[in-house]
């Protein structure tokens, strides 16, 4: 089978120059590169050109203004491989990535009834990583697993001719088009599987960095609830409202007292820890009560409230277009 290796970047000349050099370097080389830069302003573009000239393989590029899911959807629209394997341009791959996802795709293929739709693979901080990025790993490995079949395009391989039968990528969406994506192929009665192929992806290393990109996956979280109630419990459903009203009641009732704001304070302490207790526990028997437990806890928190605001925000301020 024909394999289209896709990129989609904007502003990230240097992470996706070390990307191209991993992609030369595989023992098994793509049949083509395809890389759609939203009109970069860094010289990324240019950067893909004159790897273009000097490619193991051919690369199709454009540069165009488009948000993630416009981006995803041209590059398997340009692409010509039966298979299309997804990688953020700010990851690196092994040199035997595409030989091992080729290997699990024929593996994975006879496995099941149904036809195989995706392989997704985790993804992993660098050796040399900050504190920071080795807890993000440690939080959001496990959540990436057992979300929407374990299929992002961080670090994926879809069948072509699945996504185009579920419409491509949602063009309203700019965070959760992957997920919606896999939905909507699980849908069409297309397998979707994960296996052991990672990456290694430089996540982002600061609190604030952190907070902003969930808060973005959160917006997107909120229209993936409105199209695909089934994939979240009712309490997941409930859960950025009961915070609000939590919050809200606190705050209504600091004017008796200041210590009312206790409440919406405990709540947002206490609530990602609840819900995500089983990995807190198991981090505590891993790290103990040191630095590396509280790094993680914190991560847990960084990674639920600002998701949980932004499932809020999408709710009552859903995006144009989005269903």
């Amino acid at each position: 089978m024909r394999v289209s290796v896709a990129v989609t970047v904007r502003n990230d000349r240097s992470n996706l120059e070390e990307l191209l050099r991993s992609l030369a370097a595989q023992t098994t080389l793509p049949d083509e590169l395809v890389v759609v830069d939203a009109r970069s302003a860094d010289g990324t573009f240019e950067a893909v050109e004159t790897f273009a000239r000097d490619a193991p393989f051919p690369v199709v590029a454009v540069s165009e203004p488009c948000n993630r899911g416009q981006g995803r959807s041209r590059c398997v629209q340009l692409a010509r491989g039966d298979l299309v394997a997804f990688i953020d341009s700010d990851c690196v791959a092994a040199p035997d990535w595409l030989a091992r996802f080729h290997e699990a795709w024929l593996r994975e293929s006879a496995a099941g009834a149904a036809p195989l739709g995706g392989l997704g693979a985790p993804s992993r901080a660098p050796a040399d990583g900050t504190p920071i990025q080795r807890a993000v790993d440690d939080v959001m490995e496990p959540m990436e697993a057992a979300s929407f079949h374990g299929v992002n395009t961080i670090n994926c391989v879809y069948l072509r001719e699945a996504v185009l039968r579920a419409g491509l990528f949602d063009l309203a969406l700019h965070t959760a088009e992957d997920p919606d994506l896999n939905a909507r192929i699980a849908k069409a009665g297309y397998r979707l599987a994960r296996v052991d192929n990672p990456c290694i992806h430089k996540r982002r290393d600061s609190w604030r960095a952190l907070t902003r990109q969930h808060f973005e996956y959160g917006k997107g979280g909120s229209a993936l609830q409105r199209r695909h109630p089934e994939y979240f419990p009712r309490r997941e459903r409930w859960m950025a409202p009961t915070m609000a009203a939590i919050s809200l009641a606190g705050l209504a009732l600091a004017w008796r007292s200041l210590w009312f704001l206790a409440l919406p304070a405990l709540a947002l302490v206490a609530l990602p820890l609840v819900v995500h207790r089983r990995l807190a526990w198991r981090f505590l028997r891993a790290y103990g009560p040191g630095p590396a437990w509280w790094r993680r806890l914190g991560v847990l928190w960084t990674v639920f409230v600002p998701y949980q605001a932004g499932v809020l925000v999408g709710r009552v301020r859903p995006r144009a277009g989005a269903r």
